[in-house]
């Protein structure tokens, strides 16, 4: 792990500290689904009903009742504990750079985005006194989300892009933890002519009308174009590599692939010398922060 740590500390030097001129008052869910903005729409907040919710399009889910295929997705324990870290951590990071949407970037297939993704969703939700958080699957071309959460069919995020269909006719509302959730169905060759569509910045927009924290899985950065052309989109990104599987030269193309103002720091996942126990997330935060010792053990 040294040459990633390398790596990392080499991308530090050119992360730029300029905080995102994003607004951060805090998002309420609405009280009745809210149709989908106009492209030109100008943002601000809308209005909010702090006693009332969206209605839920589809029947409520319950992520301990349904199973997540995916086994690394994490509810309780010691590990679902040091998540939770994680996420403060980030949500801290967020609130700095005044922003509320995340995507959850990595350099190659299998660095566990999608996990890390949802991981961080449900510890989010864990640690928000609302229905707070959004979860979207923009890896339109090899979408996961609903599998590795065990949900069920539907339409998805791609129907959204088309204008087929509204945003509450995607999202699946998962009442424990409460989160809601808009995932891809049908797997898109053309994926960046999508993201390219006006619909995906209103839709991203909209979200961040309605929710504190938009948590959004990527494809690989440096592999096709989606994930550079949606981080226009989105206040900030956070970037996973795998312990003992991640290149260093993917390392390196991920850096160049991403907006220096955007990144907030590294998570590398699969490590085992994670604080808290928790063998699966390590947050460096500014990879500048992590002390000679931790490097070394890396």
């Amino acid at each position: 792990m040294g040459e990633i740590a390398e790596a990392l500390r080499r991308a530090r030097e050119q992360v730029s500290k300029r905080p995102l001129a994003l607004d951060l008052e805090p998002a309420r869910a609405v009280a009745a689904p809210t149709p989908m903005p106009s492209p030109r729409m100008p943002r601000g907040p809308a209005p909010r009903s702090p006693a009332a919710s969206p209605a839920p399009s589809s029947p409520a889910a319950n992520l301990e009742s349904v199973a997540p295929w995916n086994a690394a997705v994490i509810l309780e324990g010691p590990e679902a504990e040091a998540c939770r870290h994680l996420a403060l951590r980030l949500r801290e990071a967020l609130h700095e750079r005044n922003a509320r949407s995340l995507a959850v970037v990595s350099a190659e297939r299998s660095d566990g985005k999608t996990t890390v993704a949802c991981d961080l969703a449900v510890a989010l939700a864990a640690i928000s006194p609302e229905r707070d958080v959004a979860l979207v699957d923009f890896d339109l071309r090899r979408p996961s989300v609903r599998r590795s959460l065990a949900l069920p069919s539907g339409s998805g995020v791609e129907q959204i892009l088309t204008g087929e269909v509204g945003i509450d006719a995607v999202r699946i509302a998962i009442e424990e933890p409460p989160i809601d959730v808009f995932p891809s169905v049908t797997a898109q060759r053309n994926a960046h002519k999508l993201i390219l569509r006006p619909e995906t910045g209103a839709f991203l927009e909209e979200l961040e009308r309605r929710y504190a924290y938009v948590i959004v899985d990527t494809p690989p950065a440096p592999l096709v174009p989606d994930a550079r052309l949606l981080l226009r989109h989105t206040g900030a990104c956070a970037a996973v590599v795998r312990a003992g599987k991640t290149r260093m030269r993917s390392v390196r193309k991920l850096v160049e692939c991403l907006p220096r103002e955007k990144l907030l720091g590294w998570i590398l996942n699969g490590d085992r010398s994670a604080a808290f126990g928790y063998e699966d997330y390590y947050y460096y935060g500014d990879p500048s922060s992590v002390s000679d010792r931790e490097r070394a053990a890396r």
